[in-house]
């Protein structure tokens, strides 16, 4: 009867979520944790008495498939495709949606590699500005290869400045066209079902290709008018595409630019998109940390504008289109590349989650240090003092959020300022969570969410000592290098405990601890770089097993055998050199701290030898001895006591005194 009633259950949770529009969007209803066989045994809190009780308050709002994903950037280049980097990183922070080919550069961008060679007079751009994949810039089967290897999906974005600036009466037509050969090539001719395509990019902005042509401003009313057209082209191909509307989340900005799209476009386009960088200055590094987190207050207030804009400028009603995030970051100078970075995307992205956004993009996957010290790539790239592709401390909340989050969160209620929660909830049942300390004190908490069909729990944390720290950890292991964390994180152990009922979480400062209860019903390893109290014995001795029975009458814990690994620095997470050329090799190290600093000299150390070598570090073995003349040790006669010498003593006369 508990199975069949947490199955009805789990039923009606997720069924309520499908009555919801998910026709463009997909809900991710089979997201899950993935638990690891092997674990940390750790201590959940530091001893401290939890202040404040996490309860869950509000609706459960729906995971998506596609709030997950980045922008790749056309010059990246072809070679980013095959980048064994840029793969290996792409897969740890999971399978995602790709956008491709920008940014600003998708209006500039011409798919196959034939721009023309003359334009109409742009305030923004010439001929010699068009894009060519054929050159330097990234291709479509590129792309493709790169979204193959990783597992990601395609959002592809249209030109449709081309709409604009190209020549000639049926320059509309022409440009729509081109856009519909590109869904051509790509759905039919190659045989890949692309579903997202948006129509331009940030048109309202006049740092747009198109925006000012031949002395004419683009409006909202003339891309609304523009997209029509595109739509017929493009959905003529394929009508099973979803097409996105460039909008701007706030009313009357730009020369009310939203109030004129959604009448023309209310019903052609598929979905809206937004895009916001939140707090600006004329110098990003002016921003304080305070106002970078007050900022994150615009994901609703953007959710709300754009609701309302649409039950004021269309017929709809206010939640009719889904929409995307396609774009957001953060605009705040060296904090882009700092802990902040990581505290303040990780609340952005859950809260678009929690305010009805149904994709989320962030831009984007790799880019280099502007002149005030920021970056908006997850990897780096040309960054003095940092390899090509090293994470940066927002790579590893997406790491944590696509390992923790199951297909539905909602938000906890705390007492602590600076200190932000949110509960989800897995397909098969298990419950975790996502608790983010944005403060400089370290807060306990208890989360009254037992489990005696999910008794264990399971965590990681990333954190650093300040939010403008560059460098940070996961599990305690930092980067080798003066910036980013650990280079291979999804090698660590994470950490563990049997904990059926309310847990208490010590968080520590500027961190994220993502957690979730799992099921036990393997063997399972648990590994711990100290002894440990398990069930209520102290153990520290790796040999012992233990055995762990159903009750039931209680049903406290799965019949599982647990394999204990007592403090063994091979099964820790050691940070040292890891470089076997070196001296100070740690041939235990998961992680490299940069202490590799003696290169390894081979040679013979001894001073007496007769072959002693004075800048050998490391002895070889192939030490001489001149001998005197009738040295007992010169047992073969050579004139040297060697090996040799040794091995014929023992054959001799064996290894038993007599």
């Amino acid at each position: 009867m508990k199975w069949f009633v947490i199955f009805f259950l789990q039923s009606l949770a997720i069924g309520s979520l499908l009555c919801q529009n998910d026709e463009v969007f997909p809900l991710a209803i089979s997201r899950e944790f993935d638990a690891p066989v092997t674990v940390l045994m750790s201590s959940l809190n530091d001893g401290s008495v939890s202040q404040s009780v996490l309860t869950v308050q509000g609706p459960l709002k729906p995971i998506r498939t596609t709030h997950f994903g980045y922008t790749h950037n056309h010059f990246l280049g072809d070679d980013s495709a095959s980048d064994s980097i840029i793969i290996a990183r792409s897969k740890t922070v999971g399978p995602g949606f790709i956008r491709f080919p920008g940014g600003n550069g998708a209006n500039r961008y011409f798919w196959d590699g034939n721009p023309p060679a003359l334009i109409r007079q742009d305030d923004v751009v010439t001929a010699s500005d068009l894009i060519d994949p054929d050159g330097s810039s990234m291709g479509t089967d590129e792309l493709f290869l790169l979204c193959d290897s990783i597992g990601g999906e395609p959002v592809l974005v249209v030109n449709f400045s081309y709409a604009r600036y190209g020549w000639g009466l049926d320059r509309v037509e022409q440009a729509a066209s081109y856009a519909a050969d590109w869904v051509r090539h790509v759905n039919q001719t190659l045989g890949k079902y692309v579903r997202y395509w948006e129509i331009g990019n940030e048109n309202y902005g006049s740092w747009q290709a198109g925006s000012m042509v031949e002395g004419e401003l683009l409006t909202g009313e003339m891309y609304g008018q523009i997209f029509r057209v595109f739509a017929d082209s493009m959905k003529s191909v394929d009508p099973t595409i979803q097409l996105g509307a460039v909008i701007y989340p706030i009313d009357e900005e730009y020369n009310d630019w939203t109030a004129q799209v959604l009448p023309e476009v209310e019903n052609d386009a598929d979905f809206l998109v937004v895009h916001d960088y939140f707090a600006w200055a004329p110098n990003e590094n002016n921003i304080t940390y305070d106002q970078m987190m007050g900022s994150i207050v615009e994901v609703s207030e953007d959710a709300e504008a754009v609701a309302d804009m649409v039950n004021l400028y269309t017929d709809k009603p206010a939640d009719h289109f889904p929409v995307a995030f396609t774009e957001f970051n953060s605009n705040t100078g060296h904090r882009e590349v700092a802990m902040a970075n990581a505290l303040f995307i990780s609340r952005v992205l859950l809260e678009q989650i929690m305010e009805g956004f149904e994709m989320s993009l962030i831009w984007n996957i790799q880019g280099g240090v502007s002149e005030d010290g920021g970056s908006h790539g997850l990897l780096a790239q040309n960054t003095p003092g940092l390899p090509d592709g090293a994470p940066r401390p927002i790579f590893y909340t997406y790491w944590l959020l696509q390992k923790y989050l199951g297909y539905a969160i909602q938000r906890m209620e705390t007492n602590y300022l600076h200190f932000t929660a949110y509960e989800t909830t897995h397909a098969n049942g298990a419950k975790g969570g996502i608790l983010i300390n944005s403060g400089q004190f370290s807060r306990t908490v208890s989360w009254p969410s037992t489990s005696s069909n999910f008794p264990f729990i399971h965590w990681d944390i990333l954190n650093a000592e300040n939010e403008s720290d560059k460098s940070v950890l996961i599990n305690g292991i930092g980067s080798p290098y003066s910036e980013g964390g650990p280079e291979n994180v999804e090698s660590l152990n994470g950490f563990g405990a049997l904990e059926p009922d309310t847990v208490t979480f010590t968080v520590p400062p500027f961190s994220i601890l993502a957690f979730s209860r799992a099921s036990a019903d393997t063997i399972i390893t648990i590994e711990s770089c100290e002894p440990i109290v398990f069930d209520g014995e102290v153990f520290s001795n790796s040999s012992i097993q233990a055995m762990f029975e159903l009750d039931e009458s209680t049903g406290l814990a799965e019949a599982v055998q647990y394999n204990l690994i007592i403090a063994e620095p091979g099964n820790c997470n050691t940070e040292g050199c890891m470089d076997p050329n070196f001296l100070e090799f740690n041939p235990f190290a998961v992680a490299d701290d940069g202490s590799c600093q003696t290169p390894v000299l081979a040679g013979c150390t001894y001073v007496q030898a007769s072959n002693f070598n004075a800048i050998a570090n490391h002895d070889d073995g192939s030490c001489e001895f001149v001998s005197g003349a009738g040295c007992p040790g010169d047992v073969n006669g050579s004139g040297f006591i060697s090996i040799e010498d040794l091995l014929l003593f023992l054959a001799s006369f064996g290894l038993i005194c007599p």
